[in-house]
């Protein structure tokens, strides 16, 4: 999959120096800004998976559509090989668990169980069984984290071998070769205001957007153009508008994150309060 391979480094290296220099700017931590940002760079690759899916009419196959979306986004990260896309891989992780309901509730609610969606903790295990099963001496540390199994680790390398292989072969003709010419992406980016203000331009300065569809622009044949577009849409989300040809990603998502690691950060601190940080 080297041809998937350029994407996260290019990103990563931008937003870490914005944030280094928002967070100078500004009485933001530096630390909650990197992790909302690479959680929304993941929002965005689960969002290009449905693109695909879309797009390239791929078969999903004894799994729903999110998760396929899911294993896909994955995927894309693995195949960067990077420390900057292993930190985006780790910061989902934890937002997953972080964002896990049952932390706050004490139970599950029953409309989680026949949901389109995983449960949180299982898209969480679910991206951790993919790492280890790349490379299990890489990422053995975050299994043990999250407490999985050290057999169920081992078997998760026919399941990663069994995902990539399947991706690999699905992307077959649609890859861009030499200059060949295609339908682009659009990047747009609504205005913002009050509380989201600030968030919109953090959003806006980490070029995430621009990076992701520079990337489908230079590696993929699109059948029709699509739009990226980063908005307010009245709750943390992101979204594959398959009518619009549109990735949307809401300020609020960011926003989510932010303020679910910026908690957990805090709570660590405090002295005899351990908080539910997963770091």
């Amino acid at each position: 999959m080297t041809a998937l391979r350029p994407l996260v480094l290019t990103i990563v290296l931008l937003v870490s120096a914005t944030a280094a220099t928002l967070a100078a700017e500004r009485s933001v931590d530096k630390r909650a800004i990197d992790f909302a940002v690479n959680n929304g760079l993941a929002a965005m690759y689960h969002e290009i998976g449905h693109l695909f899916i879309d797009q390239y009419e791929l078969p999903v196959l004894g799994a729903r559509t999110e998760d396929a979306a899911d294993t896909i986004a994955t995927l894309l990260l693995l195949a960067e090989e990077t420390p900057q896309a292993d930190a985006v891989l780790r910061d989902t992780v934890d937002g997953w668990l972080l964002d896990n309901p049952r932390l706050d509730r004490g139970g599950f609610e029953r409309w989680e169980f026949y949901g389109r969606y995983l449960l949180d903790i299982q898209r969480a295990y679910g991206i951790v069984c993919l790492m280890v099963g790349k490379d299990f001496d890489k990422y053995r540390d975050v299994a043990r984290t999250v407490s999985m199994d050290t057999e169920r680790a081992h078997e998760c390398a026919t399941d990663y071998d069994l995902a990539e292989r399947s991706l690999r072969k699905v992307l077959i003709g649609h890859e861009k070769v030499g200059a060949r010419a295609g339908p682009g992406v659009v990047v747009t980016y609504d205005e913002a205001g009050g509380s989201l203000r600030d968030v919109a331009e953090y959003v806006r300065a980490s070029t995430l957007l621009e990076a992701a569809a520079k990337r489908i622009e230079d590696g993929f044949m699109l059948d029709r153009v699509v739009k990226f577009r980063a908005l307010s849409c009245d709750e943390a989300n992101a979204f594959y508008v398959e009518d619009l040809n549109e990735i949307q990603f809401c300020y609020e998502y960011a926003a989510y994150f932010y303020d679910l690691k910026a908690k957990a950060l805090q709570s660590a601190a405090e002295p005899g309060d351990k908080g539910d940080s997963k770091n």
